[in-house]
């Protein structure tokens, strides 16, 4: 997605839940992974990310504008082929359901 659009976003709404795919070579495929980002930050990104600025930058992007909503959290499923078209693996798949529970705690957290 466009990092602007997420500016947009964290300005309109007070509580806010990224959900994405995300690329770890140190975790296996299917890992959960949920961060409170107003108090963890991510991983560090990779430079050949698809999107234009990566969440790190976009963070401190919003956080220097002052546009940091009240609720950040962020659920990742570790994926393995980005590629253009790749459908998604057996192993993240799998972890969907799991994925679901954590956005429901996170959204019942106010």
């Amino acid at each position: 997605g466009d990092p602007l659009k997420l500016l947009e976003i964290f300005e309109e709404f007070k509580n806010i839940l990224i959900f994405d795919a995300v690329s770890d070579d140190h975790k296996p495929v299917g890992t959960l992974i949920s961060l409170d980002l107003l108090t963890e930050a991510p991983a560090s990104e990779r430079t050949a990310s698809t999107h234009t600025l990566g969440l790190t930058q976009t963070l401190e992007l919003a956080k220097s504008m002052k546009k940091i909503p009240k609720i950040l959290k962020f659920i990742g499923l570790v994926g393995q082929n980005f590629s253009m078209g790749a459908s998604m693996s057996f192993e993240l798949s799998q972890n969907i359901p799991e994925a679901l529970e954590e956005a429901k705690k996170c959204m019942n957290t106010r």
